[in-house]
């Protein structure tokens, strides 16, 4: 069973068919592991076994190299030590969506409705500690408002109960909703990156939607073993650079909503360290916020 969800799944199969590239353009690789399970832990903690040779390399997230280091004192690997970094892939961000029956129009309209009726209306997620989870409990805290969280096995669930009306908002994965964004089945109000995304250019950040700081996003980088040669994770972080500034590697990536960062190897390291602090706080319920304690079972939309 996978937990990362449909949506972070299919943002990176774009990744996944990089790496592919990267195998035929550097000769060949003894292996990728794409092992599903335990949001992922479980293909990190057999990269970090394999022998360091650079035959084996492996896709860090969020979710395997800054939320899980956060829940689990017991991870079988360390996210920092025991990985060589052999470059960034990208970044995609959320986009927070309403149902359309909400009057809210914009960020602001949200936060006063939501300030009006206090502990009545629901977000979704793919589950406590999901990323989309966090990203809701940033913003819910960012901007003091209480929302009931509802989390769900997977984020196709919470999506199909979005557009039937049982949920109110969600910060949901860009690709999978851009349809329904434009058949007008769900509204979006804002994207949860640094920037715009180039499918959905029209749509503001959070931050420039008056919450400035806030970020949120599913980065994703590849690894290789802690003691992979310098030399081998130069070659690796080459030919990866070479594919995501190519315009079928940038559009691979952009048809999923992912800005491709190119870059040296050690930009992977810094932003898994950079993410850790403030996703531990939240994971851990270190800062305390409504949106934290979930619900028992989705219930009906509050209209």
């Amino acid at each position: 069973h996978d937990t990362r969800g449909t949506g972070q799944a299919n943002a990176l199969a774009a990744v996944q068919a990089g790496v592919t590239q990267l195998d035929s353009s550097v000769g060949g690789l003894g292996g990728c592991p794409f092992a599903p399970g335990a949001s992922g832990n479980i293909g990190a903690d057999a990269v970090a076994k394999a022998p360091p040779d650079g035959y084996t390399i492996g896709i860090a997230t969020a979710s395997t190299h800054a939320v899980a280091a956060s829940l689990n004192a017991s991870l079988p690997y360390d996210p920092i030590k025991d990985f060589a970094p052999v470059g960034m892939l990208g970044s995609q961000p959320y986009v927070l969506v309403l149902h359309p029956a909400l009057p809210a129009r914009n960020v602001a309209e949200l936060i006063a409705l939501v300030r009006a009726r206090p502990g009545t209306l629901n977000y979704g997620s793919a589950g406590v500690a999901s990323l989309a989870h966090l990203a809701t409990a940033l913003f819910a805290n960012m901007t003091r408002v209480d929302i009931v969280h509802v989390p769900y096995k997977s984020s196709a669930q919470s999506a199909t109960d979005m557009i039937a009306g049982r949920l109110d908002m969600q910060f949901a994965t860009i690709a999978p909703s851009l349809a329904n964004i434009r058949t007008g089945q769900l509204r979006a109000l804002a994207v949860s990156g640094k920037t715009r995304v180039a499918v959905l250019p029209e749509i503001p950040t959070v931050a420039e939607s008056g919450i400035p700081g806030y970020e949120a996003a599913l980065w994703a980088s590849l690894v290789a073993p802690a003691a992979t040669p310098k030399a081998i994770l130069a070659r690796l972080n080459r030919a990866v650079n070479e594919i995501l500034n190519s315009s079928d590697g940038t559009q691979a990536l952009f048809a999923q909503g992912m800005t491709p960062e190119a870059g040296p190897p050690e930009a992977s390291t810094s932003r898994s360290g950079a993410t850790s602090p403030r996703r531990r706080a939240y994971a851990r319920n270190d800062t305390p916020s409504p949106a934290l304690v979930p619900s028992g079972c989705p219930r009906g939309r509050s209209g």
